[in-house]
C-alpha cells in the first residue's frame, strides 16, 4: 500500500466539546465539523479519521515533538523538508518555524490539503503521493510521522517505499520515520457530531497486522476501511533501510498525551544509491520499439546549469531515462558525453540507463562541480565481466594531468529488484582541479576513448 494521507494511523483519545488546536493556534469547532462533514460525503476515510482524533491535537505537543525531531536532525535551517502525508499541515508548519528553507507537504486527500492551506499556509500541499516525490525536487530532509511508512502489505512494499525516498534525496540527507507500537484490540474514535470509528486490530501474521475500521454515524455503519500494517523488530526494520539506500543514524522514543510510545528512526541516506524508478518498463523499452514508454513525452530542455533534463525535474541526478528506441533518445544527450555513449548504444548494443558530462554546481566556498560518467546495465554476470573488460582496455593507457577514468560496478535498483550496472567514470585527479581544466581534458579523454572503441571494432 502505497498511503500518504491523513497523518497515518491516529492514536484515540477524548474529544474537546469546543476547539481543535493545530499548529499556530486554536481552530474553531465549526471548521472541524465542516471538514468532518465533507469528509464522510466524500467517503474520504483519512479525513474523517483525522477530524476524529483532532481534538487531542496541543500546540505545545506538536512543538516539543517537532523540537526533538529537529534536534536529531542535526537541525533544519536552511534546508528543504517534505512531509509525507501532511494531513491538516500541523507538523510542517512547526517545522516551518526551525528555519527550513521550505515544507513541502505531500497530501492524497483533497479535504485536509486544502484544509492545511487554510490553517498552515506557510505549508505548500502538493496533492500526491509518495510515489511521486521525486518530482518535486530534491529534499534534504524527509519526515514520515505517524506510523505511515508501515502501513504496508510486506517488507518488499516497505522497501519499495523507502527507495523511492530516497531517489529525492542527496546523498546524507534525513529521513525520520515514525513507527507506533501497536497491539491487538479494539479502538474507538469520537464521536463527534454521532460520528465515530470503530477499530478490530489482530495478527494476520508474526509480522503483519489487520486493520479493520468502521465509520459509524449515530451507531449505523456508514464506511468501511481495511488495511495491513507491518509489524517489525528494529532488527528488521534495520535490514529493510539498509537495503533501501539508509542506514540508521539514531533512535528514540516520543510519548504521545495519551501516553502512547512511538519509536522515532533516524535515517541517514547512504551514499552511491542508483535507481530508476520503472527499471523494468525501462528495459522492456529497449527491446520493443513498439512499447508505449517510447511514447512518452519529456520535454526536454537545457536548464542553466547546462543539464539536459526533464522540464520541471529540479533534483541533482533526476534526468531522462531513455531507450535508443524513444524519438528524444540523442536530444536528451549531453553534447560532451554523447559521442561516446551512441558509440556504445549503436556500434556495442549496449544498453545505458544514465549518463552525464559533468557540471559546475557551486563556487562558493569554492568551486566545485560533478564529473562526467556513463552507466551501462549488464543482464549477466558473464555480460557484467565483458563491460568491464571492455571499458578497462578502452582506458588502459590513458594518462592525463587533470582526469583519469575508472571503471565501476555497483547494484542499479528498481522499487523490487536489481539489475548490475557498470559504470566509466571521468574523474579528477586532484580537488584542485579547475572546472575549465576538467572540461577540456574531459573532452580529450572521451575522444580518445571512442577512437579506441571504434578501432578495436573494426579490427574485429
Amino acid at each position: 500500500m502505497n498511503t500518504t494521507s491523513g497523518q497515518g494511523l491516529t492514536s484515540v483519545g477524548d474529544p474537546a466539546p469546543d476547539a481543535w488546536d493545530v499548529g499556530d493556534g486554536v481552530i474553531p469547532t465549526p471548521l472541524v465539523r465542516s471538514s468532518l462533514r465533507a469528509g464522510v460525503e466524500a467517503a474520504d476515510f483519512w479525513t474523517v479519521m483525522t477530524m476524529l482524533g483532532a481534538p487531542q491535537m496541543r500546540p505545545d505537543a506538536d512543538a516539543n515533538v517537532v523540537r526533538n525531531l529537529v534536534e536529531h536532525c542535526g537541525g533544519v535551517t536552511g534546508r528543504r523538508v517534505a512531509d509525507l502525508g501532511s494531513g491538516c499541515g500541523r507538523y510542517a508548519a512547526e517545522v516551518r518555524r526551525h528555519g527550513a528553507t521550505e515544507v513541502v507537504g505531500l497530501e492524497t486527500s483533497e479535504i485536509l490539503g486544502g484544509l492545511s492551506a487554510t490553517v498552515n499556509p506557510a505549508v505548500r500541499v502538493v496533492r500526491t503521493s509518495l510515489s511521486n516525490i521525486g518530482a518535486e525536487g530534491s529534499f534534504d530532509v524527509v519526515i514520515a510521522m505517524s506510523h505511515i511508512l508501515f502501513i504496508n502489505e510486506s517488507r518488499d512494499a516497505l522497501r519499495s517505499d523507502l527507495r523511492n525516498i530516497r531517489s529525492a534525496m542527496p546523498d546524507f540527507g534525513v529521513l525520520v520515520v515514525e513507527q507506533f507500537a501497536i497491539e491487538p484490540g479494539v479502538r474507538t474514535w469520537g464521536p463527534v457530531d454521532g460520528i465515530s470509528i470503530g477499530e478490530q486490530c489482530g495478527l494476520q501474521s508474526e509480522s503483519l497486522m489487520l486493520h479493520e475500521f468502521e465509520v459509524q454515524k449515530d451507531g449505523d455503519p456508514i464506511l468501511g476501511e481495511r488495511m495491513q500494517s507491518l509489524r517489525l523488530t528494529q532488527d528488521e526494520f534495520e535490514e529493510v533501510a539498509r537495503d533501501a539506500g539508509f542506514l540508521v543514524s539514531d533512535y528514540y522514543t516520543e510519548a504521545a498525551a495519551d501516553g502512547e510510545i512511538s519509536l522515532m528512526w533516524i535515517l541517514r541516506a547512504q551514499k552511491g544509491f542508483n535507481y530508476l524508478s520503472d527499471i523494468d518498463a525501462f528495459l522492456e523499452s529497449w527491446l520493443a520499439g513498439e512499447h508505449e514508454r517510447n511514447g512518452l513525452s519529456r520535454s526536454i530542455v537545457v536548464d542553466s546549469d547546462g543539464r539536459v533534463r526533464p522540464e520541471g525535474t529540479v533534483a541533482w541526478g533526476q534526468g531522462a531515462s531513455l531507450s535508443r528506441n524513444h524519438p528524444e533518445f540523442l536530444r536528451c544527450l549531453e553534447p560532451a558525453v554523447s559521442p561516446l555513449v551512441v558509440e556504445l548504444v549503436t556500434e556495442w548494443n549496449l544498453v545505458t540507463y544514465s549518463s552525464c558530462e559533468g557540471h559546475r554546481i557551486t563556487c562558493e566556498p569554492r568551486e566545485d562541480y560533478s564529473e562526467c560518467y556513463v552507466g551501462v546495465v549488464a543482464f549477466s554476470d558473464i555480460h557484467e565481466q565483458a563491460v568491464v573488460n571492455l571499458l578497462e582496455s578502452a582506458c588502459a593507457e590513458l594518462i592525463f594531468d587533470t582526469v583519469r577514468p575508472r571503471v565501476r560496478q555497483r547494484p542499479l535498483l528498481g522499487p523490487r529488484s536489481s539489475h548490475a550496472a557498470v559504470d566509466l567514470l571521468i574523474t579528477r585527479c586532484s580537488p584542485n582541479v579547475p572546472w575549465v581544466d576538467y572540461q577540456i581534458e574531459r573532452d580529450r579523454l572521451i575522444q580518445e576513448i571512442v577512437r579506441y572503441l571504434t578501432r578495436m571494432r573494426l579490427e574485429d
